[in-house]
């Protein structure tokens, strides 16, 4: 089951009328598992992609978007390691899907993100200044 809570204070309280209807299942006391994630702001999603879109467009080395964010994530540190059977590392890219990350590891990847497109694809460039062309972009 999945219900919203928002914070108030020290305490977590229903977040819609959904959630209150759950809540009032359980009695005073009852002790709940939860894991607990804050779900993803789709407009900074859409700001993140207004950036990659922005290198893409802006750069002739990777021939697909998958390739730029595939490099972005590795020089991002956004990757499992394993070990082939032959001993040899191989990084594979981790997910930024809306269902593998939550807003605040999202939030740690652009801004990652941004500092690696900032040294490596358009160096000559400000943070404020690509801020305020991502903002273009992006409406």
């Amino acid at each position: 089951m999945k219900i919203y809570l928002k914070k108030n204070l020290s305490k977590l309280e229903p977040a819609d009328s959904e959630a209150e209807e759950v809540l009032k299942k359980w009695k005073q006391g009852d002790v709940l598992s939860c894991d607990i994630k804050k779900p993803r702001n789709y407009r900074f999603h859409k700001k993140a992609f207004a950036l990659f879109n922005i290198v893409f467009e802006n750069q002739d080395k990777y021939e697909t978007m998958q390739d730029l964010l595939t490099e972005i994530k590795l020089r991002s540190g956004h990757y499992q390691e394993h070990i082939t059977v032959k001993g040899v590392v191989v990084y594979i890219p981790k997910s930024i899907s809306f269902v593998s990350m939550d807003e605040d590891e999202f939030n740690i990847f652009y801004n990652k993100a941004v500092n690696i497109v900032l040294k490596y694809f358009i160096p000559n460039t400000t943070r404020e200044d690509l801020e305020n062309e991502i903002a273009l972009e992006f409406g």
